[in-house]
């Protein structure tokens, strides 16, 4: 049996540095180092052998690539850069240069392709974790030479919740005790929506209608005052006397989402009550200062009483009318005064 021939030369060529051990023929080892050609890339070593009778071999190739370039992670951006996301399952954008693997962490659920390496893709799908607020995103890529780049960081704010609003309410611009949803034409109002959660940044409006005076406000823009409130104020110079003077308004957050509050109806009465009023049941003449008043109004809901009586909690001051509930809940339509 014919025993093939041991080979007694190597020659070494192909993406290699010309040196003593390249381009020419020298004795046979086993193992040899040789350097790559400067070029990052892939490379193809050539390697040819021959016996002591000079037989040589066909070529065998064999290749590796270079890559000794830093990788980098050039861009990252969450749902296209938005700036707002009500859902927690988010796409990422990752732009990078030189790599095979990348790196994900942060505010984000721990998964096989998270808080580990993976291939490196451009685009890539992560969940949020849990609650309302922003959320840090961070990547790192690496290359064939596992070189990892610096890590690149993308954030967006997740809103899960629609803004909610609590309440609305009027009150006179110059008197805020006066906030009983009736008023007269003068008088300038602040209407005001407030927000669970004092939430701010959000854009709304409201309009005022009434059907039996043909009024119709249009659309106001509310102002952000900060702290989840939000108001309009309103000029009632002018206006007719009604009843059905109704309010309705709706505000919209970053993602579009939009939430109303039932409506709210204000009275425009510019009619004074009728009322009249007695001192000792018309008696002309008295000879103590201590008088009995009686007022009678069948529309009035205050009494301002002045003139030639002493100055005291129920004179010279808007009270209630009626103004003194009796026991077992009858209520009074006289008072005593000082003159």
């Amino acid at each position: 049996e014919e025993v093939e021939p041991a080979a007694t030369e190597i020659y070494v060529e192909g993406d290699v540095v010309k040196d003593g051990n390249t381009f020419r023929w020298i004795a046979f080892v086993p193992t040899l180092a040789v350097s790559l050609t400067d070029e990052d890339g892939q490379k193809e070593v050539l390697v040819k052998f021959r016996d002591a009778a000079l037989n040589e071999s066909e070529p065998q190739a064999a290749s590796i690539t270079l890559d000794r370039a830093s990788p980098k992670a050039l861009q990252l951006s969450i749902e296209e850069g938005k700036s707002y996301t009500a859902s927690t399952v988010v796409t990422l954008m990752i732009a990078a240069k030189n790599a095979v693997e990348m790196y994900l962490e942060g505010d984000i659920v721990d998964t096989p392709e998270t808080f580990e390496w993976i291939a490196f893709a451009s685009q890539k799908q992560v969940t949020l974790t849990g609650g309302d607020g922003e959320k840090r995103v961070i990547a790192r890529v690496r290359n064939f030479a596992r070189i990892e780049s610096e890590p690149v960081e993308a954030s967006i704010i997740l809103d899960l919740e629609p803004p909610a609003i609590s309440r609305i309410k009027s009150q006179d611009a110059m008197n805020p005790e006066d906030n009983d949803n009736y008023y007269h034409a003068g008088q300038s109002i602040i209407l005001r929506l407030t927000t669970e959660g004092q939430e701010s940044g959000l854009s709304g409006n409201l309009q005022i209608k009434s059907e039996k005076v043909n009024y119709n406000s249009g659309l106001q823009k509310l102002t952000d005052e900060g702290n989840g409130s939000y108001s309009y104020f309103w000029n009632t110079n002018w206006l007719q006397e009604a009843r059905d003077y109704i309010v309705e308004a709706k505000l919209v957050d970053v993602l579009e989402r939009e939430v109303t509050i039932s409506p709210m109806t204000l009275i425009i009465d510019n009619t004074p009550p009728i009322g009249r009023i007695t001192v000792n049941d018309n008696a002309l003449r008295t000879i103590v200062r201590s008088v009995t008043l009686k007022a009678d109004s069948s529309d009035a809901v205050e009494m301002y009483i002045s003139g030639d009586v002493v100055d005291d909690t129920n004179t010279f001051e808007w009270i209630p009318y009626p103004p003194l509930p009796l026991q077992g809940g009858d209520v009074a339509d006289e008072m005593v005064l000082n003159l």
